[in-house]
């Protein structure tokens, strides 16, 4: 997982700087966003906000800026921005593409969010948003893992030779997806508990949709162990 910054550069839709807020909450009242939660889902993810906002929590010198936008597709740019501006730590990925017949063949693993990133045209943070999610990605059906599949159906990575030999076998099959009523129930907890009971709004944006389904999935099998 990433080390986050409470600070927020903003640029507008030309990628030229405009401002540094403090804290996601600042950004978030400059930018016109309802919540600091909007700034975190578009912080470092390469989406332009409202048309007019590009959040980033790295600054950019105007030269490499100037430099993107002479050597790289306009489209492309935030893209790389945003993968240049994302600080995170080595960690295998295991990336699965999806059959006509259901099943999942590991078709790379990679030792980093970012290597990933690239291989699937996209940023980090999206794919910090699929990792261990069980949401497929894109319309190719991509799984995105930290952790192979269990009994992996004849499926091997194609060979890389500049990768070290790497486990495709685990222990851990996909956890059934909790019903959504359920998600909801445990995200309305977790605010009244943070903002009311014992109040820390530090930790708002970290429960992502990737933390809460994981939650959700660990309460789902402990309450299945006691009954």
């Amino acid at each position: 997982m990433r080390v986050k910054s409470n600070k927020v550069y903003l640029y507008n839709s030309s990628l030229e700087y405009v401002k540094t807020a403090k804290s996601w909450s600042e950004a978030a009242k400059i930018s016109g966003a309802v919540s600091y939660r909007i700034v975190y889902k578009y912080l470092d993810s390469g989406e332009l906000f409202e048309n007019n906002w590009y959040f980033f929590s790295k600054e950019f010198s105007s030269e490499r800026i100037s430099e993107l936008k002479a050597n790289t597709d306009a489209e492309n740019i935030p893209k790389l921005l945003s993968n240049e501006s994302y600080q995170g730590q080595d960690t295998l990925i295991y990336i699965y593409l999806r059959n006509q017949n259901r099943s999942y063949q590991l078709i790379k693993v990679t030792d980093n969010i970012l290597e990933a990133a690239i291989l699937l045209n996209t940023t980090c943070k999206i794919v910090e948003r699929y990792l261990d999610s069980n949401k497929r990605f894109s319309e190719n059906n991509y799984l995105i893992r930290s952790k192979p599949i269990k009994d992996d159906v004849n499926a091997e990575a194609e060979p890389d030779p500049d990768s070290k030999s790497k486990s495709t076998t685990s222990n851990l099959p996909l956890s059934e997806l909790p019903e959504t009523d359920f998600l909801n129930s445990i995200s309305r907890f977790a605010t009244n508990h943070y903002t009311n009971v014992y109040p820390i709004p530090e930790i708002f944006g970290q429960m992502d949709e990737t933390a809460l389904v994981t939650i959700s999935i660990l309460l789902q099998e402990y309450i299945n162990q006691q009954t």
